[in-house]
């Protein structure tokens, strides 16, 4: 397959963070930005998906507004999957996460490697499916809406269990903390990276 677009999602209202996590600082840089510039290689352009459109624009991201504002990740890709449909026609999309801490680019390739025509997903796996980052085909896009239209709307891990999705072993340098979900993950991952005890 050709390289696909991506699409970061930005859009939660990170309350286990405390504030905005796109713009939180690692390395000196926001969150965000790091999580574009190491997977650029792999994609041929990065969209970010957030509450409001625009909402990062003076980062210098082109930046969709949630379709569906409070549906957490799945409702991030219900509107990235849309975008690109509207846009493209069928097709694949990158989907990563605004909090990743250590993204590859060689990691988002090899899950590209692995796409076929017969499924709609491509994530690596550890213990469970790792939804960030993934791939995902518009033909997702009934499940998602599936999964959004429920009394309790699904997870990303709930969604990857309902398709017909590749799962790739993770590779030995997947990171002992993918995301910085909470701000003390963002804390342990910088110390040890300084090499503090």
């Amino acid at each position: 397959m050709e390289t696909p677009p991506l699409y970061i999602l930005a859009g939660g209202q990170s309350k286990r963070f405390g504030s905005d996590k796109a713009r939180a600082l690692a390395e000196g840089r926001p969150l965000l930005q790091r999580v574009a510039d190491a997977l650029r290689p792999a994609v041929q352009s990065c969209t970010v998906v957030a509450a409001e459109a625009d909402a990062y624009a003076d980062l210098g991201f082109t930046t969709l507004g949630d379709t569906r504002r409070a549906h957490g990740p799945l409702g991030g890709l219900e509107t990235a999957l849309q975008h690109h449909h509207a846009e493209h026609g069928p097709g694949w999309i990158a989907l990563a996460s605004c909090d990743l801490l250590d993204p590859k680019a060689e990691h988002l390739a090899a899950l590209t490697a692995r796409a076929t025509p017969d499924t709609a997903a491509v994530v690596y796996e550890t213990d469970r499916p790792q939804p960030f980052p993934g791939l995902y085909h518009t033909d997702a896009l009934p499940a998602v809406q599936t999964g959004l239209a429920e009394d309790k709307p699904w997870g990303m891990i709930r969604l990857l269990q309902s398709l017909s999705a590749v799962r790739v072993p993770a590779p030995d340098d997947w990171p002992a903390i993918p995301q910085a979900n909470r701000r003390e993950h963002l804390d342990a991952w910088q110390a040890d990276r300084q090499g503090d005890p």
